[in-house]
């Protein structure tokens, strides 16, 4: 069966299946550019132990975060819970252990709502890495079909870095935001 060590970590792996491409995105792809060989593949299956425990480490920390997230606004009127999913949308994405490009789209209308400013950084970035990724799967203009095989130009994936760095200091000054709602003035649940 193995050792407590080794059935709590497949317990953790079955609890968060939901698997991204790990390395190719934020945290992970840092972890990856450190050179430490337990992060150098970019997978989603037979992950090394240190890429399982980062995946729920961030996962974990994302739940964490939106049920934060959640508390503090639990009173705010009804159009502030626009604003309260585009926050949860930041922390997913600046703490996401991976991320496929649609993905970008999911964030796009509730990053309108907290912000046009982070919305059209956002998109300006965004932009740049999907052209990257779409010209580099399809082979060039025009994109007749585009398939994604893990392999080839890593330049899709440092210009990832983009939309991750406008994510990262959107969290980081929508904390503020986020903080100056004192809890203990919301409503009773």
């Amino acid at each position: 069966m193995g050792t407590n060590y080794e059935v709590s970590l497949a317990v953790c792996e079955k609890r968060f299946a939901v698997r991204q491409l790990l390395g190719n995105w934020g945290i992970t792809y840092l972890l990856r550019l450190t050179g430490v060989p337990a992060f150098s593949r970019v997978n989603f299956m037979n992950l090394t132990t240190a890429q399982v425990v980062a995946a729920a480490v961030l996962k974990i920390a994302i739940v964490a975060a939106v049920l934060a997230i959640a508390w503090r606004r639990r009173a705010l009127e009804p159009i502030a819970s626009l604003k309260s999913v585009g926050y949860a949308w930041i922390i997913f994405f600046a703490l996401s252990p991976g991320v496929c490009p649609q993905y970008m789209v999911w964030l796009a209308p509730f990053a309108l709502f907290v912000s046009p400013t982070f919305y059209a950084a956002l998109t300006a970035a965004s932009s740049v890495f999907l052209f990257s990724f779409y010209n580099t799967t399809a082979h060039g203009l025009p994109w007749y079909l585009a398939i994604s095989k893990n392999h080839g130009s890593e330049l899709p994936t440092i210009l990832a870095l983009l939309p991750w760095a406008i994510v990262l200091v959107g969290a980081v000054f929508f904390r503020k935001e986020v903080a100056a709602i004192e809890p203990s003035s919301a409503a009773p649940v």
